[in-house]
């Protein structure tokens, strides 16, 4: 296909067959940077999208001519494009120019910039877009703190850290300020409150195991308490049962004693009969013998 029918399908109303001509003006790099740039104006973003990726496949040709787009052209939509041109790229002129692009007095540029400087992990970049840690514009500032973690600059936990204690009541924002420490530094050193809890959790510990030794001898001399009381028990019970049968004898042999030496009325009665009886029978033998006389 000749560069004129290409043209001709980038004038079409069908989007679909101008994101077609973008991809076809590759095999043209000469004649299809500049009419790659242009199309940074189509009013569909598919469209836009497509010819910023062909200017980056096109490679260092386009460097230049995106830069002076960048610098010369106050659209917002097509210095966006060009950044995700350049981002692509990926050459050290292009880092500088972005880096540049970080001063821009439009927040989208600030924004775009700073995310494909993240995206090519530019070091060089990390103190311009510290900076934009306090943009006014929330975009920005999100931007930056994903791009410091994408670059992964260590220099910049303490002033992420610092826009995340800023931003009260802002969850999207410290999510993204969390997700950004996390790739710096997946596995934060043990400073002086980690210790601190570790100290804490130690005496914890210390302090649960002498209670629970203190709650073991409790236990162990309560239990020893209780089997000296039941064994005291057992004796005073063992002990119980043989005084009262002592007593019980004792009572029987005092009772015996005294039934011997305190005979009740009855039995005297009953013994003075008897006497009698022995003493009429004397009488009576007595007489029966003075008579056979």
């Amino acid at each position: 296909m000749t560069i004129e029918q290409i043209k001709e399908k980038l004038n079409s109303e069908d989007h679909n067959l101008r994101i077609e001509a973008c991809e076809e003006l590759i095999e043209y790099p000469d004649d299809a940077i500049d009419i790659l740039i242009e199309t940074f104006h189509d009013k569909n973003p598919l469209v836009r999208f497509q010819a910023a990726k062909s200017l980056s496949e096109i490679g260092d040709d386009s460097i230049k001519p995106l830069i002076n787009t960048l610098k010369d052209n106050d659209d917002t939509i097509t210095q966006k494009y060009v950044i995700l041109a350049l981002k692509d790229i990926a050459n050290t002129t292009v880092a500088e120019e972005l880096i540049n692009a970080l001063d821009s007095t439009d927040f989208a540029i600030r924004k775009f910039a700073a995310k494909a400087l993240g995206e090519m992990e530019v070091e060089e970049a990390t103190d311009k877009i510290m900076e934009l840690l306090t943009d006014g514009d929330w975009g920005v500032r999100t931007s930056a703190t994903k791009a410091l973690g994408d670059i992964r600059a260590t220099k910049a936990i303490d002033a992420i850290k610092k826009a995340r204690r800023a931003a009260t009541g802002d969850k999207e924002f410290k999510k993204v300020a969390n997700k950004a420490l996390k790739k710096i530094d997946p596995k934060p050193k043990k400073g002086k409150k980690t210790t601190k809890k570790t100290t804490k959790k130690t005496t914890k510990k210390s302090e649960t195991k002498k209670t629970t030794k203190k709650t073991e001898n409790k236990t162990t001399s309560k239990k020893s308490t209780k089997k000296t009381e039941n064994k005291t028990k057992t004796k005073k019970s063992e002990t119980k049962p043989k005084a009262k049968k002592e007593t019980k004898s004792k009572a029987k042999k005092t009772t015996k004693k005294s039934s011997t030496k305190t005979k009740s009325p009855k039995k005297i009665a009953k013994i003075d009969i008897k006497k009698r009886r022995i003493l009429g029978r004397k009488k009576r033998l007595s007489t029966l013998k003075n008579r056979r006389k």
